[in-house]
């Protein structure tokens, strides 16, 4: 029986640039980003914009949840 580790790697396909450069942003890759994107000043302003609007669903189920939980804690009223 082999013992060594085992690694998996994945390599995933992107149809556009616009979508690598999407999760560039949203990761917030910037010790040297490969599409100049790591960061919103880097990104610009159209780019950021679409990084907002596909977080705000989830940022907003994200308070509403936190808001819960508060509430059944007795931390708010």
């Amino acid at each position: 029986m082999n013992d060594e580790p085992k690694y998996t790697i994945g390599l995933v396909i992107y149809p556009d640039m616009t979508q690598l450069k999407l999760i560039e942003l949203i990761l917030e890759y910037n010790p040297l980003p490969p599409f100049g994107c790591g960061s919103p000043e880097n990104a610009g302003s159209e780019l950021t914009e679409a990084v907002i609007n596909i977080g705000q669903p989830l940022m907003t189920a994200s308070l509403t949840a936190s808001q819960k939980a508060a509430f059944k804690l007795f931390l708010v009223s």
